[in-house]
């Protein structure tokens, strides 16, 4: 048995297929996890999720932000100058199957052969994983629930949170920034606050890259105090491309090669200590 990590995929299907005849993926024994983001941007969001729906529980996809744009569009909190991202989505006869597979899906889950934690986005640094990986479980746990789901995206519509309310909120509150966070972010605090694009562009940073040392706010896994034998996978950050970061002692893995702009599509091999990377070439969609 094999077990990969697959980072965002963004509606390139036929490089997916391309990798998993690279890694001669056997679905009776192989293990996949996706960081997220499979549909949107590129050619065949559809095909996509259809193609990772198709593998049952051989494929664990964590939610991304677009899978959360999917889950806010039926729930009325998606703006409409943002409903082009889904237009495929909206016409297909599987329609309602795919969304009820997308709100099954985690924010968060660990691999148990190599105990790498997975999300799509970063994990803020005030945080242990254990305790983000019980937030998200919350969290989940209010998608699934036809009453929670409504109120939860009701929260959202008003803004997204920027700083965890802490446990003193009410759990909805608390959820709504634990769905943003572990979906959105890249940059943030020490305290964990999260830093958009629109600010960095305000203080004159480049909005997709690392910011220069010595700013109040870096990459969410430069902020984090890590333990021995830590390791998280995400994705979330295509224009940085691959990044693997040793910091001593704990590991973080960015997988989001930016395959829909003309880069890899990036598999990681779990189950070997090395976890070695394979990668396929795309020609890109997106300029």
């Amino acid at each position: 048995m094999a077990i990969y990590a697959i980072g965002d995929l963004h509606g390139c299907v036929d490089e997916l297929k391309q990798l998993l005849d690279r890694l001669n993926f056997d679905p009776a024994s192989d293990q996949l996890y996706f960081t997220g983001d499979l549909l949107s941007r590129g050619p065949d969001g559809l095909g996509c999720m259809r193609l990772v729906q198709s593998l049952g529980s051989r494929a664990v996809t964590t939610l991304g932000n677009h899978e959360v744009r999917l889950l806010a569009l039926e729930h009325g909190a998606l703006p409409t100058k943002e409903h082009h991202w889904h237009t495929d989505y909206l016409q297909a006869e599987d329609r309602d199957q795919l969304y009820r597979w997308v709100r099954q899906m985690p924010l968060m889950v660990q691999e148990p052969v190599s105990g790498a934690y997975m999300v799509h986005a970063g994990i803020p640094a005030h945080w242990s994983l254990s305790e983000a990986q019980s937030l998200a479980d919350q969290a989940v746990a209010h998608l699934r629930d036809d009453d929670d789901v409504m109120a939860l995206f009701g929260v959202l519509k008003r803004g997204l949170p920027l700083r965890d309310p802490g446990p003193a909120a009410t759990k909805l509150e608390r959820s709504a920034f634990v769905m943003t966070a572990l979906t959105r972010m890249r940059l943030c605090k020490t305290d964990g606050a999260l830093i958009w694009p629109k600010q960095l562009k305000k203080d004159g940073v480049e909005p997709y890259a690392f910011p220069p040392l010595g700013y109040p706010y870096q990459p969410w896994f430069k902020q984090r105090t890590w333990q021995a034998g830590e390791k998280v996978l995400y994705g979330h950050w295509a224009m940085v491309g691959l990044q693997l970061h040793h910091h001593n002692p704990g590991q973080s893995f960015g997988l989001d090669s930016g395959c829909v702009y003309g880069g890899q599509l990036t598999a990681m091999q779990l189950d070997d200590p090395s976890h070695p990377t394979i990668q396929i070439d795309c020609p890109g969609y997106v300029g």
